[in-house]
């Protein structure tokens, strides 16, 4: 499983993001489409690089619908991965980035990651060879995070 370096010490919650929709609104014949945005796949990389699902959660953001589901609201997710860790993916209010998570440990400590989505990112593979012949493969991805770039090693 992928590992995340160097995101900082709250770690890093990656995702993926679909568009909900349409939905009509509107009165004959000037009817209206309504989409909205549904993020999933959450996934929480702890400041050590362990990933920690949230399992099927999902998240919506859809601002004043006039029609659609309403913005999902935040509870706490409990792991059940006997980590102990309590994750909260709540609204921003930041239209470019309108989820913020906290995650809350065992011991008490409130850590704030960072949201990765899943589908920005660009990889490099390359093969080396050492003294004995064997293949030696690295992959390193780049990551668009909020405050600068991430690293990530499969």
């Amino acid at each position: 499983s992928p590992q995340y370096l160097g995101a900082g010490t709250g770690g890093v919650i990656t995702y993926s993001s679909t568009v909900g929709g349409p939905c009509v609104y509107g009165n004959y014949p000037n009817f209206s489409y309504w989409y909205w945005t549904q993020y999933s796949n959450f996934v929480y990389y702890d400041p050590q690089g362990n990933a920690h699902s949230l399992g099927s959660y999902s998240f919506i953001y859809n601002p004043s619908p006039p029609c659609g589901p309403s913005t999902s609201s935040s509870y706490p997710n409990v792991l059940t991965d006997n980590s102990g860790l309590t994750v909260t993916i709540s609204l921003s209010g930041n239209s470019s980035e309108p989820m913020q998570a906290q995650v809350l440990t065992r011991g008490g400590k409130v850590l704030n990651p960072e949201f990765v989505n899943s589908s920005n990112t660009s990889q490099t593979e390359s093969t080396v060879y050492d003294r004995n012949g064997n293949e030696i493969t690295t992959r390193a991805c780049l990551k668009n995070v909020n405050r600068g770039r991430i690293k990530e090693l499969h």
